[in-house]
C-alpha cells in the first residue's frame, strides 16, 4: 500500500468521525446532515449500498459543521477479509473515482478504502 495513502487515512481517523448511517439518521428537520451534493435520504441509500456490497463498517469524516447542519464528501469504507466483497466494495470504488476523472484503487490488503463525493 502507498505510504502517503496509509498516512491519509490516519488523518482522517483523527478528525471529526462517526458511523455514517448513525449520523445521517441523528439530523432533523432544523439541522440537516447529509453526503456532498445528495439530499439526506439519498445519502441514506448510497451508505447502505456500501454496507450491502460488504462494508464492515463506513465512517463519514472531515464533517463539516454550519449554522444549519452538517455536512461531509469525505467516506472511509472499512474493507471486510472475505474477498469476494472485497471485489464488489473496489469494484464500486472504481467506478465512482472513474465517474469523477480519477482512478480507482487497488487492492493492496488495506483495511480501508476512501470515496470522495465532491
Amino acid at each position: 500500500m502507498d505510504e502517503s495513502y496509509g498516512r491519509l487515512i490516519k488523518q482522517f481517523l483523527t478528525g471529526k468521525t462517526a458511523e455514517a448511517l448513525e449520523w445521517l439518521r441523528g439530523g432533523s428537520e432544523t439541522s440537516f446532515r447529509n453526503l456532498g451534493e445528495m439530499e439526506t435520504e439519498e445519502s441514506v441509500e448510497f451508505i447502505e449500498r456500501l454496507y450491502d456490497l460488504g462494508a464492515e463498517q463506513v465512517l463519514a469524516v472531515e464533517i463539516d459543521e454550519y449554522p444549519e447542519g452538517e455536512n461531509t464528501g469525505h467516506l472511509l469504507v472499512k474493507l471486510p477479509a472475505d474477498d469476494h466483497a472485497r471485489v464488489k466494495l473496489f469494484a464500486f470504488e472504481r467506478e465512482h473515482a472513474e465517474s469523477h476523472g480519477f482512478e480507482g484503487t487497488l487492492d493492496e490488503g488495506q483495511e480501508y478504502i476512501y470515496l470522495k463525493l465532491d
